[in-house]
């Protein structure tokens, strides 16, 4: 009987300590747990400003420490002053109030108990450098703070708090608005082209000298290399260019179309047209000569002197030197060979009339020099009936000056004018025993 009873004891003894085991395990568990942290209600504000924010009523977040540990912290609570609590009267129990603290601090509860009037909460608030702070003699009680902030200074607080550059995360900012441009005008590159021409021109003779004038974008001078001029059709040839402006001549059917199309060197082009007419109704007035020219033909470097002239000879508007010497060398009895044509690229290349060489003799001098340079004559080159270009020396042919100065182009560029004194001689080495040296050469004198 005796020992039943004692078994009865060490049975509930063993179970009274077990069910202390287990409330002693689950406590401790329970102590390990981390406070759990409401969640703000707040958004679009930084971390740190939004312990104390103003909503017309605070809001309040328990301390959770870093490392996972059950270390609650009291906060500091931030009363704004906008709305102070109501001062408590002297009728209301000091136990109540160190209840409800106590109340807070063993659950955790982010909810504060307000008053009667419910009018004002605690705000949960943590210093500068978010750490938590609490009373001095860490006593677990909650620091309560009251701050006399004037409506102004809070404007000016929460307006710091909106320029801050964290608050701006979740900001939408609106699309500015583009300002209207002015569209700008498209630059014409298109090259520019003038001419003496008119649309519908009537022209009373068999040919017309007409002058063009092309230019780029940047005002410089195109060449006759950029151009191309037509007339019905067919390809007219520049006889002559003078500070950019380059003169072609056309020989005309009734009804003609000249067309001058200008290519520049960024390859803009653009084309003009005009149409001109001929009309030779055969009660045209006599053609008047536009002046005179004096004119030679001279062989003196073989001791021949001037075979024609000089000789005053007339010239007509719009008439170039091939043409003048064309009349001058028909009415002396000579004909000619030439390259390229009257109006294009025109060299005279000899000058034909039965016995024109007859008692040639080549000077001394001018003989020591071409034995010098090794260009010795070769009579069998030389014939009675023409002289010109391969006539006894392989530098020998036709040159021609104008008022003494001697031209690199040729005679089609040459318009003549009153008064002008042309020559045209012969040479037998480049030019260097008329005074002029084509290769650049010293001149052997003017013979």
């Amino acid at each position: 009987m005796k020992s039943d009873k004692n078994k009865k004891r060490l049975w509930a003894a063993g179970l009274i300590l077990c069910l202390l085991l287990l409330v002693i395990l689950l406590g401790g568990s329970v102590s390990h747990q981390s406070e759990a942290v409401p969640e703000n209600p707040l958004h679009g504000i930084s971390k740190e400003r939004s312990q104390v924010v103003y909503r017309g009523k605070g809001f309040y977040t328990p301390a959770v420490s870093g490392d996972g540990k059950d270390t609650p912290q009291l906060l500091n609570t931030e009363v704004l002053a906008s709305e102070e609590p109501e001062e408590k009267s002297d009728e209301e129990n000091p136990a109540e109030e160190q209840q409800e603290t106590e109340d807070f601090q063993d659950d955790g509860s982010g909810d504060s108990t307000s008053d009667g009037g419910g009018e004002s909460e605690n705000v949960s608030a943590t210093d500068e450098t978010g750490a938590n702070t609490s009373d001095e003699d860490g006593d677990g009680a909650p620091v309560t703070e009251t701050f006399g902030d004037s409506e102004a200074d809070i404007s000016q607080d929460h307006g710091n708090s909106a320029d801050d550059d964290r608050n701006q995360q979740n900001v939408v900012l609106p699309t500015p608005t583009e300002t209207p441009q002015d569209t700008p005008e498209p630059v014409d590159y298109r090259p520019t082209i003038s001419s003496d021409l008119t649309d519908g021109e009537t022209i009373h003779k068999e040919s017309r000298v007409f002058s063009v004038y092309a230019e780029d974008y940047k005002e410089r001078a195109l060449t006759s290399s950029q151009l191309n001029v037509t007339c019905n059709g067919k390809k007219l040839s520049s006889i002559s260019t003078d500070n950019g402006v380059i003169r072609y001549k056309a020989y005309l059917d009734d009804n003609n179309e000249i067309s001058i199309t200008a290519t520049d060197r960024y390859g803009n082009t653009d084309t003009v047209s005009v149409t001109v007419y001929k009309e030779i109704t055969g009660n045209e007035e006599e053609e008047k000569p536009a002046g005179t020219i004096t004119f030679s033909l001279e062989a003196s470097t073989i001791g021949l002197g001037n075979i024609i002239g000089p000789v005053e000879v007339p010239f007509y508007d719009e008439e170039t030197l091939p043409y003048v010497l064309n009349r001058v060398l028909y009415s002396a009895g000579c004909q000619y060979h030439f390259t390229g044509s009257m109006d294009s690229g025109f060299y005279l290349k000899s000058v034909d009339r039965a016995g024109i060489t007859d008692g040639y003799e080549i000077p001394s001098q001018i003989e020591e020099h071409l034995e010098e340079v090794n260009d010795i004559p070769d009579p069998d080159t030389c014939s009675p009936d023409w002289l010109g270009e391969g006539t006894l020396t392989g530098g020998s042919g036709w040159m021609f000056s104008v008022n003494g100065t001697y031209l690199s182009t040729g005679m089609n560029t040459y318009f003549p004018a009153d008064g002008d004194v042309i020559r045209v001689r012969f040479t037998l080495h480049y030019g260097a025993d008329i005074g002029e040296a084509m290769l650049g050469g010293e001149t052997w004198g003017d013979w």
